[in-house]
C-alpha cells in the first residue's frame, strides 16, 4: 500500500524548477525486482541520476532507495511520482 498524504508539503508551495530527492521504500525480498522497474521508469523519462541504496529497516523487511531528480514543472513531477508509486514492490514513496 502506498502512503498518501493529502498535503505532503504542509501548505507550502514548491517553486519550479526544483531539485527533488525521492526516498523509495521497497520490500527487501523484492528489492532487485523493484530496482530494475524503477530504473526502467527513470530511463523512460530520460533521468540519468543513479539510484542509491539507503538504510534498511531495523528488522530487515524494508529497504530504502534514493534518487535525485530535477523537475522543470509540477506536471512532470506528478507523472513520475505516479509511475514510481505503481511499482509492485514499492511500499512508500516520499
Amino acid at each position: 500500500m502506498i502512503s498518501s498524504n493529502s498535503d505532503p508539503f504542509q501548505g507550502q508551495e514548491l517553486k519550479f524548477p526544483v531539485d527533488w530527492t525521492y526516498r523509495i521504500i521497497v520490500s527487501s525480498e523484492e528489492k532487485e525486482s523493484a530496482l530494475a522497474e524503477i530504473k526502467e521508469i527513470l530511463a523512460k523519462h530520460a533521468i540519468e541520476s543513479p539510484v542509491e541504496e539507503g538504510r534498511g529497516s531495523s528488522k530487515g523487511r524494508f529497504s530504502s532507495l534514493r534518487v535525485k531528480v530535477h523537475f522543470e514543472d509540477k506536471v512532470s513531477m506528478e507523472l513520475l511520482s505516479t509511475e514510481l508509486s505503481q511499482v509492485k514492490h514499492v511500499k512508500f514513496l516520499l
